[in-house]
């Protein structure tokens, strides 16, 4: 809290205490949480900007990193590049960690701290090393490992073979590979895509997985399939496995998604179906090849995140026959139990002790939830919320009265939820680790989340966005006559993701020196259902800038505008930075597409985004090689209007961008976007005389890892807009 009286300032050029350098300085990135199964020992793979964006496995109650005990420290990077955003990249087994190093791709062995198994200290690869395999792009890449019950010198895992290192000819299949051998053996293939392999518990005797192919996203038309193993194990022979009578579970190609299987146990699976428009818990039995959906009736929420990352895990097992599901409401997680084996019972709500009905205090974004001990009802998960980044937290859900509820009890007084508890053990700042009651005084500046959902014509069709006004204890508003604040609209990537409500600093960068700030989860957002996802199919480039447009303008316009839209700026990456692009160059002399025209931002600020939707298609990675067709209506051949019309860098050959002032950074080993695409829209503006700032990072690829990019790229935003809008800097950035 503040003493004295407040200050009136413009919006813009209040002196804010949070600064760029304490952003990044020592900050940790949890990205993944890791149980070992035989230990129940709890481990996380972090980001380090300060490192120079490397990622490490660490265990998480005692922070120690398990691959730098030995006598090169910043050697290793836990990461792959499997679909290009990787993640999935370790496992940890009877205090045997198994890892994907980003450097070479080879997959390594290493003992955790502090075990006994003789396992050399230091990191040893169990994967060859083909020839002409690049640094940071490797040949052989390696992700989603699962380890043989029975065998555990035998990991099943994604590999994806870049021999032939084009979007078109690169070969994915699951792989078996052997510890001891050191070799990979094919043990599924045929198909596109592969994710989550996973094998039943006790003997290993089935194996499931999901799988694709183009031109779907996993989301659209992935396939669960579960088969026998065979082991051959015979005298004098070494250990081999393979699969038999596979089986497809469910899912239909471009029309039903089936993802992340988990077994329930030896022969009964769980895995996630949206036939009925919502990701929902379904159940297969082995023994009879039946599947069946765990509640009578569908329920309207998303049980699970899209699948991006092949860390995404949305349910972890608690007692015998529950779940715990990461489900997603009005944009926030939520926790929610389910009962495999009881279709008439609906998900019941883990209501968290010590959360109040405020805002203080309450997880709103919850990932990678994988299972502790299920007897004691204990999961692990990677949370935030609304006061706090994100954590490696520990939760326990209240087993004895789900016992309860399944003799004919009530789960709690009005029969809607379940008591539990979450426990954050391990903070995403380290100066946060070493004490749970440590207090940030930088937390007096928060400005808290407020959701809104706007209708929007001509269709009065919902658009979800979340707002942060301006907020500065030392400040009580403008001493500048009838002035609103100016504001960031930010454009998410995906395009089909999401934008959380957990704490962000760098929202609150701008929040705390006057600025509002506008989340926009456009129309093809995820977490509110299929149908509200598929709004984007023939339509990306005109639904999100629509939504764009009529957020900030239901902002701008009322009878009390919370904003000035003269004053409004968009800014987004990868697909975020195509809206952004779509929209600062949407005009009624270059647009011939449904796109509004009736209001312009200001700027913009377009990180890594697409800029030429047909050239992206032709250079782009294989995971996304096929997804622009279902994004734009067809090939460029089938709609080149379409093509024509909604690239920017063809509407920038027509001078669509005039003299608008935009901002474009870029990595330079971008692999996702490439660095042309930048190279190419920039040139062409320049040509035509328009205002563009261009930077490049070296050693960045598509999102920032370095302390030093992230700074530079903070402070040349705030301070491009600042000159656009002649805002005077104050302070320290």
């Amino acid at each position: 809290m503040t003493t004295g009286a407040k200050i009136k300032a413009p919006h813009g050029t209040w002196i804010s205490p949070i600064t760029v350098d304490q952003l990044v300085s020592d900050s940790v990135k949890p990205s993944d949480a890791i149980v070992d199964p035989i230990t129940s020992t709890i481990y996380h793979i972090e980001g380090r900007p300060s490192e120079g964006g490397r990622s490490v496995l660490v265990q998480s109650k005692t922070g120690l990193s398990v691959i730098d005990s030995g006598t090169n420290p910043s050697t290793f990077d836990v990461r792959t590049s499997v679909h290009e955003y990787g993640g999935a990249a370790a496992i940890v087994y009877n205090d045997i960690a198994y890892f994907s190093n980003f450097g070479d791709g080879r997959v390594y062995r290493v003992r955790v701290p502090g075990s006994s198994d003789g396992l050399s200290e230091e990191p040893e690869p169990v994967t060859p090393l083909p020839p002409n395999s690049k640094p940071s792009n490797p040949t052989y890449r390696f992700a989603n490992f699962d380890v043989h019950p029975l065998h555990p010198h035998l990991l099943v895992a994604i590999f994806e073979d870049h021999t032939i290192d084009l979007p078109s000819s690169v070969v994915s299949t699951l792989c078996v590979i052997d510890t001891k051998k050191k070799t990979i053996t094919d043990l599924v293939k045929g198909v596109d895509f592969y994710a989550t392999p996973t094998f039943s518990p006790g003997d290993g005797k089935y194996l499931a997985w999901q799988q694709w192919n183009h031109p779907d996203m996993p989301w659209q038309g992935g396939e669960i399939h579960a088969a026998e193993v065979v082991v051959d194990s015979g005298e004098g022979r070494e250990v081999t496995l393979e699969v038999k009578d596979d089986r497809h579970v469910a899912g239909e190609k471009k029309r039903i998604s089936a993802g992340y299987p988990l077994w329930i146990n030896q022969t009964t699976l769980a895995f996630l179906n949206d036939v009925s428009g919502y990701l929902n818990p379904w159940v297969y039995d082995v023994t009879t090849n039946t599947s069946r959906p765990a509640f009578k009736h569908p329920v309207p929420l998303d049980f699970g995140a899209l699948l991006w990352g092949l860390n995404s895990t949305p349910h972890a097992l608690v007692g015998e026959r529950w779940g715990t599901y990461t489900a997603t409401k009005n944009g926030r997680n939520v926790l929610l139990v389910v009962d495999y084996f009881d279709d008439k019972r609906e998900p019941v709500q883990v209501k968290v002790e010590g959360e109040g009905e405020g805002e203080v205090g309450k997880f709103v974004t919850m990932w990678y939830i994988r299972t502790v001990d299920r007897e004691k009802g204990t999961f692990v998960l990677v949370a935030g919320q609304v006061d706090k980044e994100l954590g490696v937290v520990i939760g326990k859900v209240d087993i004895d009265k789900l016992k309860e509820g399944n003799r004919g009890h009530e789960i709690s007084g009005d029969g809607s939820a379940v008591k539990g508890t979450l426990e954050t053990i391990y903070w995403s700042s380290r100066s946060k680790a070493d004490s749970r009651d440590f207090k940030n005084p930088l937390d007096a500046y928060i400005s808290y989340p407020i959701p809104k959902t706007l209708y929007v014509q001509p269709d009065n069709a919902p658009v979800h966005v979340v707002l942060y006004l301006p907020f500065n204890p030392k400040y009580e508003g403008t001493n500048t006559e009838n002035e609103k604040p100016p504001c960031v609209v930010h454009v998410h990537g995906g395009p089909n993701g999401i934008t959380t409500q957990t704490l962000d600093w760098s929202k609150q960068y701008w929040t705390s020196r006057g600025w509002a700030w506008l989340d926009v989860n456009y129309g093809g957002s995820s977490g509110y259902g299929r149908a509200y996802l598929e709004r984007l199919d023939g339509n990306w480039g005109v639904v999100d800038v629509n939504d764009c447009i009529a957020a900030a303008k239901a902002l701008g316009t009322s009878t009390e505008p919370l904003i000035d839209l003269k004053r409004t700026v968009i800014r987004g990456g990868s697909a975020g930075g195509y809206t952004t692009l779509c929209a600062l160059s949407n005009s009624p002399s270059t647009s011939t597409t449904k796109a509004n025209v009736d209001f312009e931002f200001a700027t913009g600020n377009s990180f890594y985004g697409v800029t030429d939707v047909k050239l992206f298609l032709g250079i782009t990675h294989k995971f996304e090689l096929h997804y622009l067709l279902r994004l734009m209506g067809g090939t460029p051949e089938e709609v080149p209007d379409v093509y024509e019309d909604r690239s920017p860098l063809k509407r920038a050959e027509k001078g669509a961008f005039g003299k608008k002032p935009i901002l474009v950074l870029q990595g330079e080993d971008d692999k996702v976007v490439p660095k042309e695409q930048a190279d190419k829209l920039v040139a062409v503006i320049e040509d035509h005389q328009g205002q563009v700032e261009y930077e490049a990072y070296p050693g960045e690829g598509h999102g920032w890892r370095k302390a030093e990019t992230i700074t530079d790229s903070i402070k040349r935003e705030i301070r491009f807009y600042s000159r656009v809008f002649g805002i005077q800097l104050i302070g320290d950035l």
